[in-house]
């Protein structure tokens, strides 16, 4: 599943996005285990603000805001892939009912 960062830090503006990504937070550990006896894994992947043509349109003050909340810069959609693809592969067998943040460094605070 793709939840966000946003799950656990929201911004002014984004309720009804921080809400539905807190709903595959909040649902991931239930489905599960759920799933477990069915040998199922689900995980969630958590991005920060991925660069697509979207961030690329932002005001400049969103772009600094970013640069300087997420330390590394923004996300690539490769890094997401990347992480979608291990999640997917048999190097993940064990893994289940875990979120995974890819967020450049981000700063919760």
């Amino acid at each position: 599943m793709i939840s966000s960062v946003a799950s656990i830090k929201s911004e002014k503006g984004l309720g009804a996005y921080t809400a539905s990504k807190a709903a595959i937070d909040g649902s991931l550990s239930a489905l599960a285990q759920e799933l477990m006896s069915r040998q199922i894994n689900i995980n969630s992947i958590r991005p920060g603000m991925v660069d697509t043509p979207m961030a690329q349109n932002a005001r400049e003050e969103e772009r600094k805001y970013v640069m300087g909340s997420q330390a590394l810069g923004f996300v690539s959609a490769e890094d997401v892939a990347i992480m979608c693809a291990y999640l997917l592969s048999s190097a993940a067998d064990m893994i289940t009912g875990r979120s995974f943040d890819i967020d450049g460094g981000r700063l919760l605070v």
